[in-house]
């Protein structure tokens, strides 16, 4: 007797032409992923390969797909070009066209169009709602980010900061520094 399998097969409408046979097939956000053996990789609709069958897992999630290659993130667009080759064990869409990265150890931050903006050398960053600000955390401490400017405030703290209408005040012991959106120093601090 033989062994037989199940197999899916992706098929052109109306031709009925056989893009491929695959052992599992699904469909999320017009998108086929497909798996031969232990491998994934994506179709779209009309039939075309947007990534090959050669990665161990492949995520879709707000128009961008996330494949794991080797234990590896990395990400795509919709039409597999990549914005981040695979790299990190956490790749992330944040607010305001941000990408949050962890290598395991670090954290860094790249644009959605894939330039770096942040090295891999930070214990945290959070983006806030606000989009001007980005905090950055190493060894204790913390400093801002500037989005407007891309520059990094010249004073780290270690107590706590305050922010909103266009302004964050960061604490350090005694002291505490104002900025607006564009990284400038106010002084004194603004009073609310």
């Amino acid at each position: 007797m033989k062994n037989l399998e199940i197999r899916q097969c992706l098929v052109e409408s109306g031709s009925n032409n056989i893009v491929g046979v695959f052992d599992e097939v699904q469909m999320k956000d017009n998108l086929f992923i497909v798996r031969n053996g232990s491998y994934v990789g994506l179709y779209n609709t009309n039939g075309k390969m947007v990534l090959p069958i050669k990665y161990d897992y492949i995520s879709i999630c707000n128009g961008f797909i996330n494949p794991i290659e080797d234990s590896r993130m990395g990400l795509c667009d919709m039409e597999g070009n990549f914005i981040i080759e695979p790299l990190f064990e956490s790749v992330r869409v944040c607010l305001h066209d941000y990408v949050l990265v962890f290598d395991g150890k670090k954290y860094g931050l790249y644009r959605i169009d894939g330039k770096r903006v942040l090295d891999v050398k930070y214990d945290h960053i959070t983006i806030l709602s606000e989009e001007d600000f980005i905090i950055l955390y190493n060894g204790g401490e913390a400093t801002i980010y500037f989005t407007k400017t891309g520059t990094i405030a010249p004073y780290w703290f270690d107590e706590y900061f305050e922010y909103g209408h266009g302004y964050i005040t960061i604490y350090q012991k005694r002291d505490a520094f104002t900025y607006d959106t564009m990284g400038n120093r106010i002084i004194p601090p603004i009073t609310r």
